[in-house]
C-alpha cells in the first residue's frame, strides 16, 4: 500500500494530472491515472483519497474509468469515420473542374457522374 501511495505522491508532484479547472489532460495520462488509482485501491487505499492525491475529482475518475478519455470540448478535433480522404476529394475536384462540369452545380455533377458509373460521394458530402 505504501508503494502505491508513494507513487501517487510522486506523480502529483510532477504536476501531470492537476492542471487546474478546464485544463486538458491527455488521454494517455487519464488512463495512467486510472491505473494508479486502481493500484492504490488494490493496496488498500481509498479511491477518493487517491483521487485527491492526484488532484482530480472522483467524478473525473469515474468518467475516465468508464472509457471517456477523449477530448469532448467544443472545437476539439473529432474523428469522422466516413470522411473522404484527401485523395478522394482531389479526384472529385479533378472531375468537377473539367470543361464539361465547370458551370454546373454539385447536384448536377454528382448525378452526371453517377450516370457514367462513377461515384465519389453524395452531393452534400462533396
Amino acid at each position: 500500500m505504501a508503494e502505491a501511495l508513494a507513487l501517487l505522491m510522486l506523480k502529483k508532484n510532477t504536476g501531470e494530472f492537476s492542471l487546474g479547472r478546464g485544463g486538458l489532460i491527455q488521454s494517455e495520462r487519464k488512463i495512467q491515472a486510472v491505473a494508479l488509482i486502481e493500484e492504490a485501491a488494490a493496496s488498500g487505499a481509498r479511491v477518493k483519497k487517491a483521487c485527491e492525491v492526484l488532484g482530480i475529482s472522483i467524478k473525473s475518475y469515474i468518467r475516465w474509468k468508464a472509457g471517456m478519455t477523449v477530448d469532448r470540448r467544443k472545437g476539439a478535433e473529432k474523428s469522422v469515420p466516413r470522411k473522404l480522404s484527401p485523395a478522394e476529394v482531389e479526384q472529385f475536384y479533378r472531375a468537377a473542374n473539367t470543361a464539361e462540369y465547370y458551370d454546373k452545380t454539385p447536384a448536377q455533377i454528382v448525378a452526371s457522374l453517377l450516370e457514367q458509373g462513377t461515384y465519389y460521394g453524395s452531393e452534400r458530402t462533396l
